[in-house]
């Protein structure tokens, strides 16, 4: 995540010269959408006023979207690389952004990875809170909130002068945020933690720090984490493939690429993956991926995803493993290892970096909240292990993986979860609304709204099994007659 923030963006040299330095590529070559402030009208959108003015900021026609207000859906999930948003009222301009629900839009595009330009107005969006800009704009009738994105942690004022000093003193000593001025000549470049992240890494190979090429002793070393008996518990062979999140230079891979007969590494540092790829140039079986592994668009399913020395580098690390549970194929396992250290940094002597922490507890309930199965969990001298697997059966015996519901809610299928609520509707005449039809898995937390007072759940739940076939009195009389009626025989995907 990036932003690039300033009080005049294109409109002063300085900032343009800031955000072409930060483009990841030529501004010729980047897709933009540009949403305009509070004062555009239909008429202006769907005019060539708007891309007039970017091309004139060095943009080309063909890679310019220009937000309508009028019709925001038909702006969710485009292929962009800047969401850029400039001057104006900035109460207005949030307000008309919040009242289309184009604000989660936004927030959901920078967190995947687009880069955010902000001047005056659009930057004093980006941050936490806009109330102190009452200080030298209107707020509109009815406008009683005033949160901002969030995407920066703090808050801004921009055009700063010699006369806003007070109000710049009243927030540093009364804000419960950090407070940054800016004059039209500043602009404040903000990278995510996952940039810093990048970085370390990149710089740890500028090092020629390689753990595929340590001396044994430091390969020994390495194992207290994972080592032969974490990659014995993936059982591998020649017709399974295999995914690594954060392969890194090929420590783990040069042994695991062998033994499987498709493997995918995943890593964001470019130059930790180029590396990589010098590693593991004598495997045939093996493609590597540069990217965040939350927003890659993988379309490849796995018998095996696994994982050392990563996850502590990922905040939102149930999003991650639900991820891992769709990525997985039926009867798929995923290998988990987390360092015991519970530092909230890495300390390398010359930079620190942030990291994310977690008890075993808690990795052990977004396993169970993913859908996943945990099978084992064992520690080594420095690491807690996790092994789960994909085992997509209810309690009852009920096939989740071919559950209409269920993977209406895996692939945010809209139209199935309508074929799911027309099963409901016409074979039990209940009307359950639309938004209703979601679960992760008959075993899990987030389960469909039917099933939440399943007898046989309840029942296996009380008695800390995790299946009715585990019980000594299988099958009861009232899980035998539901078996005859309905498990496996009723709003299903057929197979074939």
């Amino acid at each position: 995540m990036k932003l690039i923030l300033s009080s005049c963006d294109f409109r002063n040299d300085n900032a343009k010269k800031t955000i072409i330095d930060n483009l990841s590529k030529p501004i010729d070559q980047c897709k933009l959408l540009f949403i305009p402030n509070e004062k555009a009208t239909y008429e202006a959108i769907h005019s060539e006023k708007y891309f007039l003015r970017m091309q004139e900021f060095g943009f080309t026609r063909d890679n310019i979207t220009v937000f309508d207000y009028y019709d925001a859906q038909q702006f969710i999930n485009l292929d962009l690389d800047i969401i850029y948003i400039s001057g104006g009222n900035t109460f207005a301009t949030l307000k008309r952004i919040k009242d289309c629900g184009f604000d989660k839009e936004i927030i959901r595009y920078v967190k995947s990875g687009v880069l955010y330009i902000g001047g005056s107005a659009g930057a004093h969006i980006a941050t936490q809170s806009i109330e102190h800009i009452a200080a030298f704009d209107s707020i509109p009738d009815g406008m009683n909130e005033f949160k901002g994105l969030g995407l920066f942690d703090g808050i801004l004022i921009c055009h700063y002068t010699a006369e806003r000093k007070r109000l710049l003193d009243d927030l540093i000593s009364n804000s419960k945020y950090k407070v940054y001025a800016l004059s039209d000549d500043d602009s404040l470049v903000v990278n995510s933690i996952t940039d810093d992240v990048i970085q370390h890494y990149d710089l740890l190979v500028k090092e020629n720090n390689d753990p595929v090429h340590d001396p044994k002793p430091l390969r020994d070393y390495m194992d207290k984490w994972d080592g032969q008996v974490f990659i014995d518990k993936m059982k591998l062979d020649k017709d399974k493939s295999v995914l690594e999140i954060g392969v890194g230079t090929g420590r783990l891979a040069v042994r695991v690429a062998p033994l499987c007969g498709q493997f995918y590494g995943i890593d964001i540092s470019t130059k930790t993956i180029d590396r990589a790829k010098e590693n593991l140039s004598e495997q045939t079986n093996v493609k590597l991926l540069c990217g965040d592994f939350q927003t890659l668009d993988i379309s490849q399913s796995f018998d095996v995803i696994y994982s050392s020395l990563t996850f502590m580098h990922i905040e939102e690390k149930q999003t991650a493993i639900n991820k891992v549970a769709a990525l997985l194929k039926d009867n798929g396992k995923f290998v988990l290892s987390i360092d015991k250290n519970r530092d909230g940094f890495i300390d390398t002597g010359t930079r620190k970096i942030t990291v994310f922490p977690d008890t075993p507890a808690e990795i052990k309930s977004y396993i169970s909240n993913s859908g996943l199965l945990l099978i084992e969990h064992y520690e080594t001298e420095f690491a807690h292990i996790f092994v789960a697997k994909k085992e997509c059966k209810c309690y009852c015996g009920h096939d989740c993986s071919r559950c209409v519901t269920y993977i209406a809610t895996q692939t945010d299928d809209d139209s199935l979860r309508e074929q799911s609520q027309s099963f409901y509707k016409e074979q039990f005449r209940i009307d359950i609304p639309l938004e209703k039809f979601n679960c992760c898995g008959g075993r899990t937390d987030n389960v469909f709204e039917l099933c939440q007072d399943c007898p046989f759940r309840k029942c296996c739940i009380e008695r800390n099994i995790s299946s009715c076939n585990l019980c000594p009195e299988y099958p009861c009389a009232m899980l035998k007659d539901y078996q005859i009626k309905y498990v496996n025989k009723c709003n299903q995907i057929q197979e074939g």
